[in-house]
């Protein structure tokens, strides 16, 4: 694949003109290119004033997204008409027409020393349109700066029929983004596959708070060349779903502090077909590591070339690590709970060598593997019978069942309960909480905060999943780039008794 330098287009959230301008110095500092004005997301009392965005620190693209096309803007082509004149006189560098509605004949010309390149972008609703339009991407009008299709696609479909399509690199100025799972791949290779642009959201602001229009786009400040190479290597989460994820911005955080180059993202992957193809096509694409999230673990193991130990013992993997086209299986979850047990029998809160833990999927099964690694006596709660019994028997546990079995005082809670809003325990866990317990919860910023309030209600302290998180990622860091990441302290104080 040829190398060139797509254009890296932020496209603001903003909905306010004072907002798109407070935002343009950061952008251009975080390395846009371009900003893209999303016209359509503005107040009709703004859009009358788009004369005040100028003069501009970066040159400016403007865009009246449909309803149609996933906008906010009209989509009868005669009242289109007279908001893009409007914009067109205004000196953006370049102004979005879509295919199915606007023509460039119906505009005013703009002055010479404001011409208008016109971007012109095709959306689809899905797939199925894909063969056909592909050839408009061969067919660009001598002022256009580039042709965007857009469409929802799977992983699966991206790699085996989207790729495949576009045109050879530097023969064509276009852009194509799949939006949906597959999003954020495209976004990572836009350089190497010679895209003329790539759409961005603005710089990271810190763990998953990002403001974006689209959900997978990527912040602008990973893609700068500085920080990232077009020939990779990348690494993603893989999952179903990853939009809650921390991981990309733990690890872009790290790679950056320790002048790493590298693009991490997330991936969704919708069966364990798709999870079987897609890897090992990402691997010949640049892709040297995956963090594993639910549910593909399990496929994580058998796809693997190889395993480490604490792989095989727990029977699943929430990493890969690509050598080649080799992959190797790892457990960093296990590795975290050995790590995050070991500090809290050091300052005296595990203090009676018992562990509790509610579960029976990977999570569940890491955590008991790494308790009967520091030889502690394990008790394990589920919800189905037969499940929890053949867990128990495979990690030497036994079944905890009422508050008439022992009390432990660390207890793992290893189940998505608190990810979503009001999912209930399936568990009761008020038997197994008391004063001296410490509850662990394998969630991270919980949306539901009915562990934690259970927990307290019944004297016991709690800690959400970012410390297990933060060390899980250290262990995937340390396997993929050979070193310590520059600092695995959990970034926002997770891990205190509370």
């Amino acid at each position: 694949m040829s190398a060139l330098r797509a254009l890296r287009v932020v496209v603001s959230p903003a909905r306010t003109i004072d907002g798109i301008r407070k935002e343009l110095p950061a952008d251009a500092a975080a390395g846009a290119d371009v900003v893209e004005v999303r016209v359509d997301r503005l107040a009709p009392s703004e859009q009358g004033h788009l004369d005040r965005l100028f003069p501009a620190p970066l040159p400016l693209l403007g865009t009246l997204r449909s309803r149609a096309h996933g906008g906010e803007g009209p989509d009868e082509p005669e009242e289109r008409r007279g908001r893009l004149a409007a914009m067109s006189v205004e000196p953006f560098a370049y102004v979005d027409l879509e295919v199915q509605r606007d023509r460039v004949a119906d505009l005013p010309r703009p002055s010479p020393e404001h011409a208008n390149r016109w971007v012109r972008s095709v959306h689809l609703a899905n797939g199925e349109a894909w063969p056909s339009a592909v050839a408009t991407l061969a067919s660009d009008l001598p002022s256009t700066a580039w042709t965007k299709i857009v469409f929802p696609a799977s992983t699966n479909e991206l790699l085996t029929r989207v790729i495949p399509a576009l045109p050879t690199p530097g023969t064509t100025r276009f852009v194509v983004h799949t939006t949906g799972a597959s999003g954020a791949i495209l976004r990572a290779w836009a350089d190497r596959l010679g895209m003329a642009a790539v759409y961005c959201a603005p710089a990271d602001g810190g763990r998953n708070g990002l403001s974006r229009v689209e959900p997978t786009q990527i912040p602008v400040d990973r893609l700068r060349p500085a920080v990232m190479d077009s020939a990779g290597p990348f690494y993603a989460v893989l999952g179903q779903p990853t939009s809650h994820s921390w991981s990309p911005w733990i690890h872009s955080r790290w790679m950056h502090d320790a002048h790493q180059k590298g693009l991490y993202i997330a991936v969704d992957i919708a069966t364990e077909g798709e999870f079987s193809t897609a890897v090992p096509a990402l691997v010949r694409g640049g892709f040297r590591g995956f963090s594993v999230t639910s549910p593909w673990k399990v496929a994580a193991l058998r796809l693997s070339s190889s395993s480490r130990a604490e792989a095989t013992r727990v029977g699943c993997a929430n990493t890969l690590i690509a050598k080649g086209e080799e992959l190797t299986a790892a457990n960093t979850d296990q590795t975290a709970v050995v790590r995050r047990l070991g500090e809290l029998r050091a300052n005296g809160v595990w203090s009676d060598g018992r562990v509790l833990v509610v579960g029976t999927g990977g999570a569940a099964r890491a955590a008991l593997d790494a308790a009967r690694e520091l030889g502690a006596e394990r008790w394990v709660a589920g919800r189905n019978p037969v499940e929890t019994e053949r867990v128990a028997n495979e990690f030497g546990a036994q079944l905890w069942r009422s508050a008439r079995d022992p009390q432990c005082s660390v207890v793992f809670h290893a189940t998505t309960v608190g990810r979503e809003p009001g999912v209930p325990l399936g568990i009761p866990l008020s038997g197994a909480l008391a004063r001296g317990t410490h509850l662990i919860d394998f969630v991270y910023a919980p949306a539901d905060p009915v562990l934690g309030a259970t927990a307290r209600a019944a004297g016991a302290t709690y800690e959400d999943g970012e410390r297990l998180l933060t060390y899980q990622a250290a262990g995937a860091y340390r396997l993929w780039w050979g070193e310590e990441p520059p600092n695995s302290e959990p970034p926002f104080g997770a891990g205190a008794l509370r």
